[in-house]
């Protein structure tokens, strides 16, 4: 296995090397372009021009070959004499050629030249090859050369350059790498082992793997603490039943139907525990379905006030309930919607005094539904208010036997539904808890 900074260095070289050769190909290519768009019709108008001049300007004693031959003195410069043919093919001027005649119909680089009325001759250059064209292959050669010798000087510089890009690159990403596996346990900060010259992606990174490592620890503490408050949750109820039945068991007290009462309270404490554990779980798992039918909310919470009436009763709180004008229908998961008000209007309850009210109202707004829940208990700290709706936590005058997963399962079954829960509190001032649920016309 490769590391990173030897494939960047090898990668820098390699596309170094292969734009030296690109262009040494790309010179090829533009000299057989100059041949043959350049000085193959070169040759051809210059021995065009001097056949013509000799057709109708003939000078006594000086013949065709002669006048031929001067042409190409001047041609020979940059490239070979072409070949000079009849109409028929026969050969009227060639150089370093012991044939006398040229089958035309096979001849795809034959230009002709009309040097009088009704007479033709053929120029056929010399064939593409760069020895046919010596300025061009002087030119080419030189310019390869030239490629050759910049392409060695331009590797050990990509070799240099690409070396010292590489460890820029590479070293704060294996120290990284170095890191990650303790990124858990960990309290040293990642970005800061690296230098303030690192690229900014991997700055980025780095803070991006601190926010991770600083979740993840969270998470860490979090599942540890739910742990430990499940267990402290079920150790309660568990340890009054277990009394009692011992109790029972050795005669210490009489099988009274008060006894068996506590202990059916503290076994329903238990199971539900046990739903809001459930119900938890699926919030995690982003498992929680709801199955969403056209409800009247003004319905829905009467019914939840009925749920609750003899547990108010027996605090000596009252349930007040003011309707809307007009019925407001919501799309909403029946039976969630009135998990997550039993548990809004049940915490009310619990923190009010004797004959308090806790008033629910509901109204539009926008395209919203907007529920309150209000009541005159003994309210939040300001401090602890953005804490309500962390699980298992219980605010400093917290009374009675909530789980501390109420508020906390509230809020996921508000933004299951495309909505908002909010709490304002202040400390013996009463609580607000305001729902917004999505409204469709």
């Amino acid at each position: 296995m490769q590391s990173l900074r030897q494939q960047i260095f090898r990668s820098m070289v390699a596309m170094t090397i292969i734009c030296a050769c690109l262009i040494v190909v790309a010179q090829v290519a533009f000299a057989y372009y100059a041949i043959i768009y350049r000085y193959m019709p070169k040759v051809a108008e210059m021995y065009g021009t001097a056949a013509i001049k000799y057709y109708q300007s003939p000078v006594l004693g000086h013949s065709f070959v002669d006048e031929m031959d001067y042409v190409t003195k001047l041609v020979n410069e940059f490239a070979e004499a072409p070949v000079i043919t009849d109409a028929q093919g026969n050969i009227l001027y060639a150089k370093n050629m012991n044939v006398m005649y040229v089958d035309l119909a096979f001849e795809s680089r034959k230009i002709p030249v009309e040097v009088e009325k009704n007479k033709t001759i053929y120029i056929i250059p010399p064939d593409y090859s760069l020895n046919n064209y010596k300025y061009v292959k002087q030119v080419v050669y030189e310019r390869t050369l030239a490629c050759i010798g910049f392409g060695i000087i331009a590797v050990l510089l990509t070799s240099f350059l690409s070396n010292s890009l590489a460890k820029r690159i590479a070293d704060p990403i294996q120290v990284l790498t170095a890191n990650a596996p303790q990124m858990s346990t960990s309290d040293v900060q990642v970005s800061g082992l690296l230098h303030a010259d690192a690229p900014d992606e991997v700055l980025k990174l780095a803070t991006s793997l601190d926010q991770m490592r600083h979740e993840v620890r969270r998470q860490i503490e979090l599942r540890r603490q739910m742990t430990a408050d499940i267990a402290h949750e079920l150790r309660t109820p568990m340890s009054v039943i277990s009394a009692k039945i011992e109790s029972l068991r050795d005669g210490v007290i009489n099988p009274l139907p008060h006894h068996f009462q506590l202990m059916y309270e503290e076994v329903m404490l238990m199971n539900r525990l046990v739903d809001d554990l459930r119900t938890i779980s699926l919030i995690d798992a982003n498992a929680l379905v709801l199955y969403k039918s056209s409800v009247d909310i003004g319905t829905l919470i009467d019914h939840v006030a009925m749920m609750h009436a003899d547990y108010a009763g027996t605090q000596q709180v009252h349930i007040d309930i003011t309707h809307a004008a007009q019925p407001i229908e919501l799309m909403i998961d029946t039976t969630r919607i009135i998990q997550l008000l039993s548990n809004v209007l049940e915490n009310a309850i619990r923190h009010s005094k004797p004959q308090q009210t806790v008033a629910f109202t509901y109204a539009l707004d926008g395209a919203n539904c907007v529920i309150q829940c209000i009541d005159q208990g003994s309210g939040i700290a300001q401090h602890e208010v953005d804490l309500v709706f962390q699980r298992f936590y219980r605010a400093d005058n917290s009374i009675g036997n909530g789980s501390g997963l109420g508020l906390a399962i509230a809020q996921s079954i508000a933004v299951a539904h495309g909505g908002l829960i909010t709490v304002q509190s202040a400390l013996d001032q009463g609580t607000t808890v305001t729902l917004r649920l999505p409204f469709t016309a």
